[in-house]
């Protein structure tokens, strides 16, 4: 289920080391054709899909009561809505959003904005009751999953190509088949290789197959456009999977992780990629002077310019006042403007 994908993809990079509270959960607009039943046994897929994930069987959702687009609401999404609530344990009940209308909280007369925003996250507080923090069970990543690879965390080592969108697996433990699955725009090769203690031997690199001509598609592989197949070769354990572009040598892109059942993705290229840097080395502000008026006729002249200043490497800096003094020598109107150059560190400005 699309819905579920991104679901999944944060619970992989980010729930399993940091933890979880609980999810919350509003939508229901867009299904206004979706018969009651059908929108319970849908949402309660993807929450019974996150506790298998987790492996936490008490994850809390939050569902609110959600439905208004474009003037309609819907009573049967809210009924399939309340009924979550009352019918599966740790789901609890979040706000009734629908009467919160007009320009001043729906921009488009569906999604919230201006002081809609501010009005729908009050309801969310209130939602948040003593009663659910005492009654309800945070997931909390053990001292296995917390390692340095991060357990289920995929290890992931190399440069992604930029035609490569996603990557991905499909994993059955019980018959051992296994599907690698690549979002890509060019061609590409994949291998798999196991890390820890086991028998496997197809590490050979494979040029994957068109998705959309395999007979393996399904609605599932929808956004991987290329697959390869292993049919009952892979056992359950700790794998690398190693994607590049068809034609480039090298170990390509890799990822190392360990194999959990249903479909993953592992690495979603769209997401901005956050990297750690050292202390600067030089000035931890850098300034750009903007003197398109430069010249002094006289003593006394009076010249305005702009002042641009932004940080280098993106680290902050201290706290406290900033103070720029800028010296320019004497000039006249026949004379080309002065130079001057600024380098500024925490400690104030230095002028040459």
């Amino acid at each position: 289920m699309l819905p579920y994908q991104r679901i999944s993809a944060t619970l992989s990079s980010y729930i399993d080391r940091l933890g979880i509270r609980a999810i919350l959960w509003h939508q229901g607009e867009s299904d206004g054709w979706v018969a009651e039943q059908t929108y319970f046994n849908n949402l309660s897929y993807i929450i019974n899909k996150s506790r298998q994930q987790l492996t936490h069987n008490r994850l809390a959702w939050l569902v609110s009561r959600a439905s208004y687009i474009s003037g309609a609401t819907n009573s049967h999404v809210i009924d399939a809505q309340n009924r979550l609530s009352r019918e599966i344990s740790d789901v609890y009940v979040g706000p009734a959003t629908d009467g919160l209308i007009g320009p001043d909280n729906r921009v488009d007369d569906i999604h919230f904005g201006g002081q809609g925003l501010i009005r729908v996250a009050n309801l969310w507080n209130q939602s948040l009751t003593d009663q659910f923090f005492s009654q309800s069970s945070p997931f909390t990543p053990t001292a296995d999953i917390n390692r340095t690879d991060g357990g289920w965390q995929p290890v992931m080592t190399g440069i992604p190509s930029s035609s490569l969108q996603r990557v991905g697996y499909r994993y059955e433990s019980a018959s051992h088949s296994f599907f690698l699955l690549v979002g890509t725009t060019a061609p590409v090769e994949g291998r798999m290789e196991r890390l820890d203690s086991g028998d496997f031997s197809d590490t050979s690199w494979a040029t994957l197959s068109p998705t959309a001509t395999s007979s393996y598609n399904n609605p599932g592989f929808s956004d991987f456009a290329s697959l390869r197949f292993y049919p009952s070769s892979i056992s359950p354990g700790r794998y690398r999977l190693s994607v590049r572009r068809v034609g480039d040598t090298g170990p390509g892109y890799q990822l190392e992780t360990v194999l959990r059942d249903f479909r993953n993705t592992l690495f979603i290229g769209n997401e901005p990629v956050i990297q750690k840097v050292g202390p600067a080395s030089g000035p931890d502000l850098a300034l750009n002077l903007d003197l398109p008026q430069a010249n002094f006729a006289t003593t006394g002249s009076v010249g305005n310019f702009v002042v641009n200043v932004f940080e280098v490497a993106g680290l902050p800096t201290s706290s406290g006042n900033v103070q720029i003094t800028i010296t320019a020598p004497l000039a006249t109107a026949s004379l080309l403007p002065p130079v001057c150059s600024v380098s500024m560190y925490r400690a104030g400005c230095i002028t040459r």
